[in-house]
């Protein structure tokens, strides 16, 4: 077990007093309502990991190194000029792709 301080806003304080909870009472509250935040939090973190992955199977988001990837295919299609990268030509340089844009995805990572 882990002793820590808790400095509570005064209202808070009030209402937990008001509430008849102090001391041991006080201490099995806290633990509850700790215990159940985290049990959530980490039934969040599980759904979005879960959610971020089949997006990922399924194409739709790309990890930074397939974003990277991709950005250098479509770089590479721009002419060799000195002019600075626009939003202009970086849609010119995807209006290039034979093929539709999530199978040259699909093609930059390799299959799943």
């Amino acid at each position: 077990m882990h002793a820590i301080t808790i400095h509570l806003p005064n209202a808070i304080a009030e209402e937990l007093r008001a509430q008849g909870l102090s001391g041991k009472k006080l201490e099995t509250f806290v633990t509850a309502t700790l215990r159940q935040e985290v049990l959530e939090r980490r039934k969040r973190n599980k759904s979005k990991q879960k959610a971020l992955r089949i997006l990922r199977e399924a194409g739709v988001v790309l990890s930074s190194s397939e974003q990277q990837k991709f950005a250098e295919a479509a770089l590479a299609r721009l002419p060799k000029q000195p002019k600075p990268v626009s939003r202009g030509r970086v849609e010119e340089a995807l209006s290039h792709f034979d093929i539709p844009l999530s199978q040259e995805i699909i093609n930059l990572r390799g299959e799943r």
